[in-house]
């Protein structure tokens, strides 16, 4: 199993910001149990449906790839990881009844599901595109306030942390699925920035 720092195409995945103590800057399978399973044993089972894995295989995984990653240490770059990466906390409804859907609706109506290209360079069309990109826009500036607001809120505890992206998912496998189906990360501050 490989935890992912990247984009994740699968069917589900989970992202986090995880806020571990700047007083270690290698992280061994021990520390990363200690800090996750506090009053746990290595081999204790970790369980999902029928499958069970035991602990030391979630802290080994999580330690083996922490190891090579360069913390997360100031602001600038903690606010940026919320938002390149919080689909989860700052997705924006979609508004079926938007100006850009009415009138690409009305451009359907006048032209049809079939129609050669030259249908897009009308006025109907080119007016959709322009109501569609200011709509694209303000949820830009949205999901922008969003994520300083949450990068203000979570930083007075995340500055004094190693901060690391982690991700695991079911394509991992059983491992990955029963990690996701856990609040492995309870006892250590964190973001859950996607989880679908």
């Amino acid at each position: 199993m490989k935890i992912r720092n990247g984009f994740v195409s699968n069917s589900s995945t989970s992202s986090f910001i995880v806020g571990l103590p700047k007083d270690k800057h290698y992280y061994h399978s021990s520390d990363i149990h200690n800090l996750l399973f506090p009053n746990r044993i290595y081999d204790e089972p970790l369980s999902y449906s029928e499958w069970a894995v035991p602990l030391y295989c979630v802290t080994y995984v999580i330690a083996k790839e922490l190891k090579n990653k360069i913390p997360i240490t100031t602001k600038r770059d903690f606010f940026k990881t919320i938002y390149d990466r919080g689909g989860n906390i700052l997705s924006i409804s979609y508004d079926y009844d938007s100006p850009s859907n009415k009138l690409f609706e009305e451009f359907r109506k006048k032209y049809g599901e079939e129609h050669d290209n030259n249908v897009y360079e009308s006025k109907e069309y080119q007016e959709y595109i322009k109501a569609q990109q200011m709509e694209w826009k303000e949820a830009n500036r949205r999901m922008l306030q969003k994520a300083k607001e949450l990068a203000e809120e979570h930083w007075p505890t995340f500055k004094k942390l190693n901060n690391f992206v982690i991700e695991y998912g079911d394509e991992e496998g059983v491992l990955g699925m029963i990690m996701e189906a856990n609040p492995i990360l309870k006892n250590i501050s964190h973001i859950d920035l996607l989880t679908h």
